[in-house]
């Protein structure tokens, strides 16, 4: 037997790996998520980023582990509207909001929507997804990464394709 038929079993077994971790999200999604803000999804967002205002609703030690490249940071737990007064909204198409899944995502977006009356997006599944999917992330001094900050045990499992960490 070649060398190519013993890393097809291999390659099958990876995808099917990535699809179960995908449903898992959905599965997630669908149990946390209100629903009341529209979703963009990993692709859309990575054909059109630059269009994009891209903010990372997660902590500050998850977002020095790694972000999507070009996101600024606004937080969760001690966000507030203020955070965006030097940023200038008009001139992207688009907000797209992002977390590890995209729970505390919606509801950063859902208070921006609220306060500021703009479009905002929600990012399916997160930057877990965006991993997951294959697309890159940055660490905090911009290099390209494959460590992800885990949140908790008990969303890290979501996270098929990186290095999942716990701690800076």
């Amino acid at each position: 037997m070649n060398k190519i038929n013993l890393l097809i079993p291999l390659f099958l077994s990876l995808s099917l790996n990535f699809t179960a971790f995908s449903q898992d999200i959905d599965q997630a999604l669908d149990r946390y998520l209100k629903k009341d803000i529209t979703m963009v999804s990993i692709e859309e967002l990575n054909a059109k980023k630059s269009n994009y205002l891209l903010l990372d609703a997660r902590e500050q030690e998850e977002y020095e582990v790694s972000k999507i490249e070009n996101s600024i940071w606004i937080g969760y737990e001690n966000f507030s509207i203020e955070a965006l007064e030097n940023i200038v909204i008009e001139r992207y198409d688009k907000i797209v909001v992002y977390c590890s899944i995209g729970v505390r995502s919606e509801i950063i977006a859902r208070q921006i929507k609220e306060q500021l009356q703009v479009e905002i997006y929600n990012l399916y599944g997160g930057i877990f997804l965006w991993k997951n999917e294959g697309f890159p992330v940055v660490d905090k001094n911009q290099n390209y990464t494959n460590r992800v900050h885990g949140y908790s045990k008990k969303w890290g499992k979501y996270l098929s394709n990186a290095e999942v960490v716990y701690e800076k």
